[in-house]
């Protein structure tokens, strides 16, 4: 079983604000913000597998110990998990938007010229 270290430690005692957690596994890491508890919605900014270990689960493991983790922090606000929302290069993240779209997430926005000859695709899953 993979372990996983949670930077800071997630609060049993609701806090008013925004919120950003970090979750390390040795050979991964995913970074996810909420900006507000009553909304519902978690932003992933970052989640990067070591190249030698992709295509073996770590990044579903992550993504997994991330909606754990989100699920706790809006139950002890009285609400609950509502979208989950990545953005995504378009030409150079292939296998992450393959990775997405097995996960149930759907493109819902494209957003042209992000960076020099890259647009950056918006995915949305819903957890109605």
């Amino acid at each position: 079983m993979t372990e996983f270290s949670f930077e800071p430690e997630l609060n049993p005692k609701p806090s008013p604000g925004p919120i950003v957690q970090t979750i390390t596994s040795p050979v991964g890491k995913l970074i996810w913000f909420a900006p507000a508890p009553g909304h519902g919605v978690v932003h992933v900014l970052h989640c990067h597998i070591d190249p030698a270990h992709q295509r073996r689960r770590h990044g579903t493991e992550l993504f997994r110990q991330m909606q754990n983790q989100a699920s706790q922090f809006f139950k002890s606000h009285g609400f609950r998990t509502r979208r989950i929302v990545v953005t995504v290069d378009q030409k150079s993240q292939i296998i992450a938007r393959a990775w997405l779209s097995k996960l149930g997430f759907h493109h819902i926005q494209t957003l042209q010229n992000i960076s020099p000859g890259e647009d950056a695709l918006v995915y949305l899953l819903g957890q109605d």
